[in-house]
């Protein structure tokens, strides 16, 4: 099996799952507004340490922040080609379509 066919069955895999819990989940005002607080409790206790990857050895692993919230998005090897921009919070915040 090639590697873009496994590649290609691993986010179909993470669509479908997506989608049976955002149907699964109901979408109420309410856990819309438990979610947002989470968010805003996220916000205001950001981190106030982040690894500095320049003073790291060559080869380490990279460390990204989430753009919206500030914690820790993930770490990626230093070859990576996609940066991490966003944390699985926000991005299913975003997705739901309650992050800008």
């Amino acid at each position: 099996m090639a590697v873009n066919d496994l590649v290609d069955e691993r986010e179909e895999r993470q669509k479908k799952a997506f989608e049976q819990w955002k149907v699964s989940d109901v979408l109420t005002e309410k856990s819309k507004a438990e979610r947002l607080k989470a968010l805003a409790e996220r916000r205001a206790h950001m981190p106030t340490e982040r690894i500095d990857d320049s003073l790291l050895y060559a080869g380490s692993a990279m460390h990204f922040y989430c753009i919206s919230c500030g914690h820790a998005a993930g770490t990626l090897p230093e070859s990576y080609i996609t940066p991490l921009e966003i944390c699985r919070e926000c991005e299913a915040l975003k997705k739901l379509g309650w992050l800008e």
